[in-house]
C-alpha cells in the first residue's frame, strides 16, 4: 500500500468544491488525477458531472490563473507608468510582453483608475518597486560615473591562496 493512499486534506477538498461551484473544475480535476482522498461531497459532484445533471453556472468567474495574470498586467502597467518620465502607461510594451491586445490593456488600466481604493495595495507594491528600481538605477549611474563598479575591484595580490 502506498503512502498516498491515506493522504487527506480537507482544505484542498473544500477549496476544490468551492471553485467547482463557481464553475472552475481545475482543482477537482487535479485532485482526481493526483489520486488524492476525495471528500464525500466531491465524489457526489463528480457523479453529477458524469451523469450530466451538473451544469456550469452562467456567470462563473475566471479561473485563478487568469485572475493572477490580470493582476500582473495591472501591476506592470502601473510600474511602467511610474518609471516613465512622462507618466505614460507603456500599454504597447505590456501588451507585447503578455501577448494580448492594447485594447485589453487599456481596459485593465481603466479598471485600476476607476477603483483606486480597491487597488490601493497594488499601488503601494508598485510604488515600493519603483522606488527600488530608481535607487538601483541611481547607484549604478554613480558607479558608472566614478569609473569603477564595486564588483570589478582588483586585489593587491597579497592574499593567501
Amino acid at each position: 500500500m502506498s503512502e498516498n493512499t491515506f493522504e487527506f486534506s480537507a482544505l484542498k477538498g473544500s477549496t476544490s468544491l468551492h471553485r467547482a461551484h463557481l464553475g472552475d473544475l481545475s482543482l477537482i480535476i487535479e485532485r482526481v488525477r493526483d489520486g488524492s482522498t476525495l471528500l464525500e461531497a466531491e465524489r457526489h459532484l463528480i457523479a453529477d458531472i458524469l451523469s450530466g445533471s451538473w451544469t456550469r453556472p452562467a456567470n462563473r468567474p475566471p479561473a485563478f490563473d487568469v485572475e493572477l495574470r490580470t493582476q500582473q498586467i495591472k501591476e506592470d502597467l502601473l510600474l511602467n507608468r511610474a518609471l516613465d518620465p512622462k507618466g505614460r502607461p507603456g500599454a504597447t510594451r505590456v501588451a507585447h510582453a503578455y501577448e494580448c491586445s492594447r485594447k485589453w490593456v487599456y481596459k485593465l488600466l481603466a479598471e485600476v483608475e476607476a477603483d483606486p481604493k480597491g487597488h490601493a495595495e497594488m499601488h503601494r507594491r508598485v510604488a515600493h518597486l519603483a522606488a527600488r528600481y530608481r535607487s538601483l538605477k541611481s547607484s549604478l549611474d554613480r558607479e558608472l560615473a566614478s569609473g569603477s563598479p564595486k564588483g570589478d575591484r582588483v586585489s593587491s595580490g597579497d592574499s593567501k591562496p
